[in-house]
């Protein structure tokens, strides 16, 4: 999946926009929640894929089983079966003006789970910790699992949902 992800990103601009987002749609090449003209935009483009999303389930699936089993409250996985998923790309060029702009603005996952799949070691995310930035090394091949806003809620606060953010890097991550 990551070198599908990589050669899509190193397409023409041209060709890209062709699966330009349409308006309105979350989905498609493109920036999302452009509101205004002095909207300061995060740096990174991003794409919505339906392919690779069944096996994605898959593993959610199992993880929210243990997570359920390890608080006792085995429907917890259930309430997530039939829930909305969705998958997307960032992309994060290189920046010549990387102090002035974020990579993605920090946030907290308002899901019940976030699988993120890093597809190069650039290392770019960060967690909140104690106050300050932390960043996260990328493991080659796992996943960095984010507890969403919504499990923190119906786990009564056991798992917590973490404010992150992506910094971008001024060189390239070839």
């Amino acid at each position: 999946m990551k070198y599908e992800i990589q050669g899509f990103f190193q397409l023409p601009l041209e060709e890209k926009k062709v699966y330009a987002q349409q308006p309105g749609s979350i989905e498609g090449y493109g920036q999302a929640f452009v509101v205004s003209e002095e909207q300061k935009l995060d740096w990174g483009d991003m794409a919505a894929l339906d392919q690779y999303s069944l096996e994605l389930k898959r593993v959610t699936g199992i993880l929210m089983k243990s997570m359920a089993k390890s608080l006792g409250v085995e429907i917890l996985a259930d309430m997530f079966r039939d829930g909305l998923q969705s998958v997307r790309m960032n992309y994060y060029p290189p920046c010549p003006h990387a102090s002035k702009v974020l990579g993605l603005s920090p946030h907290s996952d308002a899901v019940g789970l976030t699988l993120l799949l890093q597809v190069n070691q650039i290392q770019g995310l960060q967690i909140k910790k104690n106050g300050g930035w932390m960043p996260i090394k990328p493991l080659p091949g796992a996943f960095i699992v984010n507890i969403g806003d919504i499990l923190e809620i119906l786990s009564n606060g056991k798992y917590k949902s973490i404010e992150h953010r992506a910094v971008i890097n001024p060189k390239s991550c070839d």
